[in-house]
């Protein structure tokens, strides 16, 4: 936690306090003057700061020598408990409306002090507090806490409005000034950061990803690797494959032609086969016929597809040949 703690002991004034700027904006003001500690109160409260303040000074001076001092303790006690400046914001700014009232301050750490109040109270006194003794106070805390601070006030209104504005603009500020990196700062920030989880519970959620085991996984590596070989293995073997290379590269093969013709019948013989109406009126050679033109391309013609020597070809010619004559006898009865 961020705290400090102050004394200070003047002629005029002597004042005591406790100041932590990680609180919840409460305040614990004796100053003598009760619309001071209210002031104090609204800047407390806007700032998010812890104060317990108590003062001993001489209200027939007017309050001023007490307004300073408060303010220079007050700023001595804000920037110790600020810490290294490298982790913070080290500036910051805020506009506060109060009803006709509206004040801006902003501050930035530096080692230069400097304060400038443009603000003009309406009236000289609010119950027991002076109004100039705003200036005497901003002056002493921009000193002692090493700021510059500027507070203006753009419409007065009434006076204590532009009092309360001034004070809770001062808060606000200062507030920004110490933040750390990362943490929510300023209302415009919080804002941006409303609007974008907004948004984001607006967008449709997201469609849960399927996780595969590493089992399953492997399996259909595997298949797909099966199935790349297959096709690698069906494009070696395929006898269109020799169309598409040029005429110089492509080999002599006597018996190209008929691979091909045997290869093309072999891959759709049975499409022509089950493309047959054979619920058509049909003889009972038509049908005999039909049945062995489907058995041959099923069966009889991958063996034509492998090459032949010139003796398997005159063998086969002549088994056809003798199959043809028994044909022929049969149909003549002879045999």
């Amino acid at each position: 936690m961020r705290r400090a703690k102050r004394m200070r002991h003047t002629e005029e004034t002597a004042v005591s306090l406790w100041l932590e700027l990680d609180g919840k904006g409460e305040s614990d003001a004796k100053t003598g003057m009760h619309v001071f500690d209210r002031l104090l109160g609204l800047m407390m409260a806007e700032g998010s700061f812890d104060l317990a303040l108590r003062t001993s000074g001489e209200p027939e001076l007017g309050g001023s020598w007490t307004a300073e001092g408060i303010g220079e303790a007050m700023g001595e006690a804000y920037r110790a408990a600020a810490g290294d400046l490298s982790e913070l914001r080290c500036t910051g700014g805020a506009v506060i409306p109060v009803k006709d009232a509206l004040a801006l301050a902003a501050v930035d750490f530096t080692e230069e002090p400097y304060c400038r109040l443009d603000m003009e109270i309406p009236a000289n006194k609010l119950g027991d507090f002076e109004t100039e003794n705003a200036q005497y106070f901003f002056q002493g805390f921009s000193r002692a806490a090493g700021l510059t601070m500027h507070v203006r006030l753009f419409e007065g209104g009434a006076s204590r409005d532009a009092l309360e504005a001034v004070f809770r603009a001062a808060g606000a500020a200062l507030r920004d000034a110490v933040q750390v990196y990362g943490e929510p700062g300023t209302a415009s920030e919080e804002a941006a950061r409303t609007v974008l989880s907004r948004e984001e519970e607006d967008r449709a959620p997201a469609e849960p990803t399927r996780v595969i085991p590493a089992q399953d996984e492997e399996r259909r590596t595997q298949a797909i690797e099966r199935t790349q070989t297959i096709e690698r293995t069906q494009a070696i073997e395929r006898p269109q494959a020799a169309d598409r290379m040029p005429a110089a590269e492509r080999m002599t093969d006597p018996y190209e032609d008929e691979t091909r013709r045997a290869y093309e019948a072999m891959r759709y013989a049975p499409e022509r086969a089950s493309s047959k109406d054979v619920t058509q009126t049909m003889t009972r050679a038509e049908l005999e016929e039909a049945a062995r033109e489907s058995r041959r391309e099923l069966y009889e013609l991958p063996k034509s597809m492998r090459r032949q020597t010139e003796e398997e070809r005159l063998q086969e010619a002549k088994e056809s040949s003798t199959g043809e004559l028994e044909r022929e006898l049969r149909e003549k009865g002879l045999l």
